[in-house]
């Protein structure tokens, strides 16, 4: 059982933080921005973080340079999709403001 030891239990409580802290500032910021502004930031920067920790953790970041392959197009390639995931949530969440949907609703319905 791994919970004999303190690292588990470490985890545990830094995970614990981390979830107050996260909800904290997401609350706040629902307060001052609309939920359509928010979420997207929020998503954008949960993937971001994620993907960073995951190239640190598994020791990736030498993975995409092999010296076989000196020209990394798999980094290239793997930056530049992340870059359309980003610029595609950006473009769904800002593109139109709020209450600009109603107004083409209204015009759809009345032609």
């Amino acid at each position: 059982n791994q919970f004999n030891q303190l690292l588990p239990w470490l985890l545990v409580a830094v995970t614990l933080g981390t979830l107050v802290v996260q909800l904290r500032y997401l609350n706040l910021a629902m307060m001052h921005f609309g939920a359509s502004e928010v979420v997207p930031v929020y998503y954008v920067l949960f993937t971001f973080c994620s993907i960073i920790a995951g190239i640190v953790l598994y020791q990736e970041y030498h993975q995409h340079c092999p010296p076989s392959n000196p020209d990394c197009h798999y980094t290239i390639l793997f930056i530049f999709g992340c870059f359309i995931t980003f610029g595609g949530v950006y473009l769904i969440t800002f593109a139109k403001k709020r209450g600009d949907y109603r107004d083409d609703l209204d015009e759809m319905a009345d032609s």
